[in-house]
C-alpha cells in the first residue's frame, strides 16, 4: 500500500508529494532533502491497522500542501532503484523480490505475498523491542513481578510456559536472523557442545567464570546495542531484509530516508560492544584446542581482556565458527566514527581511518547495510550467551 501525501519545505518553498510504502509498524519516520535546497526534511506517517489508514505529521522543515510536487519515494523496509527515486508508480517492494533466491536453493519466497505474511506472523521487531526493553531493565533493577507482567505480553516461539528475561530474548534474536541467518548461531553452538562433552570439568569451570564474572557486563553491552540500533531503526529498517535474507545492495540502490546525524555512531559503538563479548566464544575456542578455558596459545584471559578490541578476533581465526565474525568488523570505519573522521554528503558516506588518511568513501546503504550485519552477528552472539549460562548450548 502506498499513501500519496503532499508537502512544502518551509526552507524554499518547493512543493513535494511523497509517495510512502505503508509497513508493518504502527509509525515509520523519514528524513530526506529537499528536492530544491537539499535541506533536511523529516515526516512521520501514523498507521492505522483498524482502519486501513494513515495520517502524516511534518516534524521538520516542512508543512502540509495541497500542491502537486517534486516526487519522493519512501520507504520503511526496502531500497529503491536510483533511476526510479524520483518517479510516480515506484514500488521498491517489487525489486526486493526479484533479488531473492529461487525457492528450491533457499528458502526464499514465491512473491510478496508470501513474504508480508512471514513477517506479518513474526511482527515488527521494533514493537517488540518496547517490551522487550522495558522487561529487560526491570529485570535488571530487581522488578521481577513487574518485568513478568511486561514480558507476557510477548510469547517465544514454541513455548508455553512464564515467559523470562532469557526465553524472551532467545526468540528476540532469532526473529532478527530470520530468515536465512540461523547457521551463525548454529556453528557456535555446535562448538559449545563439543566442549561440554569432550572436556566437561573444563566446561563446567568456563560456566561458572562466565555466570560469576563477565555475564552482566556482557549483558549491559548487549543491551546498549539494541538500545542504540531501534533508536534509529527508521534508518536501518531500509536493509534489515536485506541482511536477514543475505541478499548484497545493488549497487545501484538508494535509501530513501537518510538521518545520518542518528546513525553515524551507531556502528562504532557496536563494534566496540561485540568485540569486547568475544571473551565467551574465545574460551571456548581455549576448551576445544585442549587448554583450559582461560588460557590461550600465547596469553591468559586477563592479559586478552585488554588487547586492542581490534586484535581480540586474532586467536580465534583458525576456527570458522568463530571467526565468521570477523566479517562485521571494520576497524577503518569505527576509527572515523570514534575520532569524528566520518560524514555524509549526497547519498555517501566519507571516513578516514586516520586523521590525515585516506578519504573512503561508502553508499549509505552499504553503511546501513553493515550496520544491520553487526546487529545479526550480535543477536547471534548474544544467544550463545544466553544458551550456555543457562547450559543449554543446543
Amino acid at each position: 500500500m502506498i499513501s500519496r501525501n503532499y508537502i512544502r519545505c518551509e526552507t524554499c518553498e518547493k512543493n513535494h508529494t511523497l509517495r510512502i510504502q505503508v509497513g508493518s509498524k504502527p509509525f515509520q519516520e523519514h528524513t530526506f532533502n529537499c528536492a530544491n535546497c537539499n535541506e533536511e526534511i523529516t515526516v512521520r506517517m501514523n498507521c492505522y491497522i483498524e482502519t486501513a489508514s494513515t495520517s502524516l505529521e511534518c516534524i521538520e522543515n516542512c508543512v502540509r500542501s495541497n500542491e502537486e510536487g517534486a516526487i519522493v519515494n519512501l520507504s520503511p523496509d526496502f531500497l529503491i532503484r536510483s533511476d526510479i527515486a524520483d518517479k510516480d508508480n515506484a514500488f521498491p517492494s517489487f525489486d526486493f523480490i526479484n533479488q531473492l533466491p529461487p525457492r528450491d536453493e533457499q528458502k526464499g519466497f514465491e512473491n510478496i505475498e508470501e513474504m508480508l505474511d512471514f513477517y506479518k506472523n513474526y511482527k515488527d521487531i521494533s514493537e517488540l523491542w518496547t517490551i522487550v526493553k522495558k522487561g529487560w531493565t526491570l529485570t535488571n533493577s530487581g522488578n521481577l513481578d513487574l518485568a513478568q507482567k511486561t514480558f507476557s505480553k510477548y510469547r517465544p516461539q514454541n513455548f508455553d510456559g512464564e515467559p523470562k528475561l532469557n526465553y524472551v530474548l532467545f526468540d528476540f534474536c532469532s526473529r532478527i536472523c530470520n530468515p536465512e541467518r540461523h547457521s551463525i548461531f548454529e556453528g557456535m553452538g555446535d562448538e559449545a557442545s563439543t566442549a561440554k562433552i569432550d572436556h566437561p570439568e573444563t566446561y563446567t569451570k568456563f560456566i561458572d567464570y562466565i555466570s560469576n564474572e563477565i555475564s552482566y557486563e556482557h549483558m549491559d553491552r548487549y543491551l546498549n546495542t539494541f538500545k542504540d540500533y531501534f533508536s534509529c531503526y527508521s534508518d536501518f529498517s531500509q536493509t534489515l531484509m536485506y541482511s536477514q535474507n543475505n541478499i548484497n545492495i545493488p549497487a545501484d540502490f538508494k535509501a530513501t530516508s537518510a538521518n545520518f546525524s542518528k546513525t553515524k555512531q551507531f556502528y562504532g559503538n557496536a563494534f566496540e560492544n561485540i568485540t569486547s563479548n568475544l571473551t565467551t566464544i574465545a574460551c571456548i575456542n581455549n576448551i576445544n584446542s585442549g587448554r583450559e578455558y582461560d588460557q590461550f596459545e600465547k596469553m591468559d584471559i586477563k592479559q586478552y581482556k585488554k588487547i586492542n578490541k581490534a586484535n581480540k578476533i586474532n586467536p580465534l581465526k583458525s576456527n570458522p565458527a568463530f571467526n565468521q565474525i570477523e566479517q562485521c568488523l571494520k576497524s577503518d570505519i569505527r576509527n572515523a566514527s570514534h575520532h569524528a573522521w566520518i560524514k555524509y554528503r549526497s547519498g555517501i558516506v566519507e571516513y578516514k581511518s586516520g586523521g590525515t588518511g585516506k578519504l573512503n568513501k561508502l553508499p549509505y546503504p552499504e553503511y546501513l547495510y553493515l550496520c544491520n550485519e553487526i546487529l545479526i552477528y550480535t543477536a547471534s552472539l548474544l544467544k550463545l550467551d544466553l544458551a550456555v549460562t543457562f547450559n543449554e548450548p543446543n
